[in-house]
C-alpha cells in the first residue's frame, strides 16, 4: 500500500512539472519580440525605417519614447506635408501618387492602413509637437511619416546633412522658408523650414517610403479592376 501511495505521489509530481513546463513555454511564445533598429540604410525616425514591420511591440516602444498616443485604422491618405497643393508645387511625382490615392469623384477614400499619432511627446523631453506614422495594415510596412517641431529642427537639418549628404534646397514661393530634400532609392525625406506670422520657426518633416506606397496603390488598383470585371460579368449574365 505504501509503495502504491509513493507511486501516485511521484506521478502527481511528474504531471505538475510537465504542466509547469508547458505554461512556461506558452508564456515565452506569447512574449513580444524586441523591436530591432532599422538596417535599411535609408531614412529613419526613432530607428524605424523602410525594413521595419509594424507590431504591438513597436507601438509599445513608441508609447515609452513619445507618449501613449492613439491608433486609427482604415484611414484616408494625404501625402501633403503642409497645405493642399504643397506637393503639386514642389514634388509633382509625389503629387501624382497622392492624387491616385484620393481618387476624383469619391468624397472620402479609406485605405488598408494603420495610423499612429502622438501629440504630447514634449512631456517626455522629445522635441516633437506632432508625430504621425502611417503603415500598411496588411504588410505592416511603413508608408509615410509626418513630424512637426519648432526651432529644434535646426539641429535635425544638420544631423540629416551629416548622415545623408547635401540636400536639394528650394525656397518657398509663398512665404519665408526653405525646403530641404534628400532621395534614397525610391524613398524621400523632406524638411520644410518656415517662418510663421509671429516670426516663429516651424519645421515640417515628411518621410515618404515610395516603394511601399506604390505597392499599396497597386494592390488597391488591382482590387478595383477585379471588382469592375465582376460587375461587368454580372451585367452580361443579367441581360
Amino acid at each position: 500500500m505504501k509503495c502504491r501511495r509513493k507511486e501516485m505521489k511521484i506521478a502527481e509530481l511528474t504531471l505538475l512539472l510537465l504542466l509547469s513546463a508547458a505554461l512556461l513555454i506558452s508564456g515565452c511564445g506569447n512574449s513580444e519580440r524586441e523591436v530591432q533598429p532599422s538596417r535599411s540604410g535609408g531614412f529613419t525616425f526613432l530607428e524605424i525605417g523602410s525594413d521595419t514591420v509594424y507590431s504591438k511591440a513597436l507601438r509599445s516602444k513608441l508609447k515609452g519614447v513619445l507618449d501613449s498616443g492613439g491608433i486609427i485604422t482604415q484611414t484616408p491618405i494625404d501625402l501633403n506635408l503642409m497645405a493642399p497643393g504643397f506637393l503639386a508645387d514642389y514634388f509633382p511625382e509625389l503629387d501624382a501618387l497622392n492624387r491616385q490615392f484620393n481618387r476624383a469623384g469619391e468624397a472620402r477614400v479609406e485605405h488598408d492602413t494603420i495610423q499612429l499619432y502622438h501629440r504630447h511627446a514634449r512631456r517626455k523631453a522629445q522635441p516633437f509637437d506632432v508625430v504621425e506614422l502611417l503603415f500598411n495594415q496588411s504588410t505592416g510596412q511603413p508608408l509615410y511619416f509626418k513630424i512637426k517641431t519648432d526651432a529644434a529642427g535646426e539641429e535635425l537639418v544638420d544631423a540629416m546633412q551629416a548622415k545623408h549628404g547635401d540636400p536639394t534646397i528650394v525656397e518657398l514661393n509663398d512665404r519665408l522658408g526653405k525646403i530641404y530634400s534628400w532621395q534614397h532609392q525610391a524613398d524621400r525625406l523632406v524638411m520644410v523650414r518656415e517662418i510663421d506670422r509671429r516670426d516663429n520657426v516651424k519645421f515640417h518633416i515628411g518621410i515618404y517610403y515610395g516603394t511601399h506606397l506604390k505597392a499599396l496603390l497597386k494592390t488597391e488598383l488591382e482590387a478595383i479592376e477585379k471588382e469592375r470585371e465582376a460587375r461587368r460579368k454580372a451585367g452580361e449574365k443579367a441581360f
